[in-house]
C-alpha cells in the first residue's frame, strides 16, 4: 500500500514537473529566443530576451497604451479605458487580420508588481468579458493571458514573455503561424528600438526602483 502511494506521487511530479517544461524552441533571432507549447488545438508562446534599459524605462513603454501600435504585432489601435487600482489599467486593443479574415477586439486589464527587495516586476494582461461595448466588426477574444517576468542582472534585465491566447473562431493555419512565428519576433524588435526614446528614458510614473 505505502509503495502504491509512493509511486503515484511520484508520477504525479513528474506529470507536474514535465508539463511545466515541455517548451519546444522554435528559433533565436538577434538574441530573441522564441517557443512555443501545444494547449488543445492552441498553441502558447514564450519569449526570452534581454533588455538595455532602466526597469523604469521598460515599464514606461510597456504601459504606453495607446502607443501599442507601435510595436505589438497586428495591433492597429489601442485606447486607455481606466485607472482600476495602484498600477492597475483596463485598456482595448484592435487586431487587424489578414482578408478575408475577420478582425478581433479585446479588453485586456493591465497589472505590475514588483519586489522590493529583488527589484523584479512581473506585468500580467488578462482578458475581460466587459469594459467595452461589443462592434459587430469585430471578433471580441476574452481568453487572453499574457505575462512579464523582468528581473535586474549584471548583463541588463532579463524578460520571459508567456503568451496564452484563444484568437476566438476559426482562422487558418497560415494565419495562426503568423502570429505564432513571425509576430513575437517583430514585436521584440520594435519594443527594444521603444525603450531607446528619451521620453521614455526621462519618465517614471509608477514608483518603479530600478
Amino acid at each position: 500500500m505505502k509503495k502504491t502511494f509512493l509511486s503515484a506521487i511520484f508520477i504525479l511530479l513528474s506529470t507536474f514537473t514535465y508539463a511545466q517544461n515541455d517548451w519546444k524552441f522554435v528559433k533565436n533571432t538577434e538574441g530573441i529566443k522564441v517557443y512555443n507549447k501545444k494547449v488543445g488545438n492552441l498553441k502558447d508562446v514564450k519569449i526570452e530576451l534581454t533588455f538595455d534599459c532602466e526597469m523604469s524605462t521598460l515599464i514606461e513603454v510597456l504601459m504606453d497604451i495607446p502607443n501599442f501600435p507601435k510595436w505589438i504585432y497586428k495591433v492597429k489601435y489601442s485606447k486607455f479605458i481606466k485607472n482600476m487600482g495602484h498600477n492597475q489599467r483596463l485598456y482595448y486593443n484592435q487586431i487587424d487580420m489578414p482578408w478575408p479574415v475577420k478582425d478581433r477586439d479585446m479588453v485586456g486589464m493591465s497589472k505590475i508588481t514588483q519586489n522590493p527587495v529583488t527589484k523584479e516586476v512581473v506585468l500580467e494582461d488578462i482578458g475581460q468579458n466587459k469594459g467595452m461595448p461589443i462592434n459587430p466588426d469585430y471578433l471580441r477574444v476574452t481568453d487572453f493571458h499574457a505575462k512579464w517576468i523582468l528581473t535586474p542582472t549584471s548583463n541588463g534585465i532579463k524578460g520571459v514573455y508567456t503568451l496564452h491566447s484563444d484568437p476566438a473562431g476559426e482562422l487558418p493555419d497560415v494565419v495562426i503561424n503568423m502570429f505564432v512565428d513571425e509576430g513575437p519576433v517583430n514585436s521584440m524588435k520594435a519594443l527594444k528600438k521603444m525603450i531607446k526614446e528619451k521620453k521614455y528614458i526621462q519618465s517614471s510614473s509608477y514608483g518603479i526602483i530600478n
